[in-house]
């Protein structure tokens, strides 16, 4: 479970070291947003339209295997 500034979200009931390492991110991201939310801003329609150009048609599946090599 992940308890943050704007409100409480339950995890899967497995736990690995990846949600630990989420957990721990989005953690530090709320308690940043709650210290200072004059800080993230909204994008602009630009940046938002350029995006949506570059990738609006994509279709994602997040379940899907990522291919090759991955770093994080």
């Amino acid at each position: 479970m992940i308890i943050g500034h704007s409100g409480t979200f339950p995890l899967d009931d497995e736990t690995s070291d990846d949600d630990v390492a989420l957990e721990s991110f989005l953690d530090l991201l709320d308690r940043d947003i709650a210290a200072r939310p004059q800080v993230p801003l909204p994008i602009s329609k630009e940046l938002f339209d350029r995006i949506e150009d570059l990738v609006g048609g994509m279709v994602v599946d997040p379940d899907e295997p990522i291919e090759g090599d991955v770093g994080l």
